[in-house]
């Protein structure tokens, strides 16, 4: 087995994130708390990945309550699904 020397802590990274987050929050509101974390999705380096993903659940809303099937097509065989 090789052993290799660790240049980032994943773990420690993730730990130091959440107590920032923690810190910024504690003092807020349940509603307060909620809006941070729907401005910081919004407006973060992952915003567009996270508009995307909104736009997607519309659509499906949307297609869901006209009464609507929607097709989408698979793209790694081709094949169409409902």
């Amino acid at each position: 087995m090789k052993t290799t020397n660790k240049t980032f802590d994943c773990l420690a990274f993730k730990r130091a994130a959440q107590l920032r987050i923690y810190d910024e929050i504690k003092d807020l509101s349940r509603e307060d708390q909620l809006a941070y974390f729907h401005t910081k999705a919004d407006h973060g380096p992952l915003s567009a990945w996270w508009l995307r993903g909104k736009i997607r659940e519309a659509h499906a809303c949307y297609c869901a309550e006209g009464q609507e099937v929607y097709v989408a097509e698979n793209k790694r065989s081709g094949n169409h699904t409902e």
